[in-house]
């Protein structure tokens, strides 16, 4: 080996060495701390969307006790189970209006 290979060889070691070591330490001291604070926030974004999922449950909630409670659908619904095959179509379509006309109000009963 030529002495200007040795030269390069100690420099590549004695410049990349220290920058090795620093990263190893670093990688070693960071990544626990890191993960704790991943794991806090994961369990504060899971706690804050159960809280939204609640929040948005009890407005269904709502919303289904004011269905429950019209009067035009309750008449409706008890006109389905009394009525003969020849009247259900009527009171299929004036449910399916009712509800229509409630999703105007409400953007969470569309899907109804």
């Amino acid at each position: 080996m030529t002495l200007r290979r040795r030269f390069v060889a100690l420099f590549l070691l004695v410049s990349l060495a220290p920058i090795l070591l620093i990263q190893v330490y670093t990688f070693f001291f960071y990544v626990p701390s890191i993960s704790t604070k991943i794991r806090t926030l994961i369990d504060y974004n899971l706690q804050q969307k159960g809280e939204n999922i609640h929040l948005l449950l009890r407005g269904d909630i709502d919303i289904i006790y004011q269905i429950a409670g019209d009067p035009g659908i309750s008449d409706i619904i008890r006109g389905l189970a009394t009525a003969d095959p020849s009247t259900l179509a009527l009171q299929e379509s004036k449910l399916v209006a009712e509800f229509s006309r409630l999703s105007l109000f409400h953007d969470s009963l569309a899907g109804v």
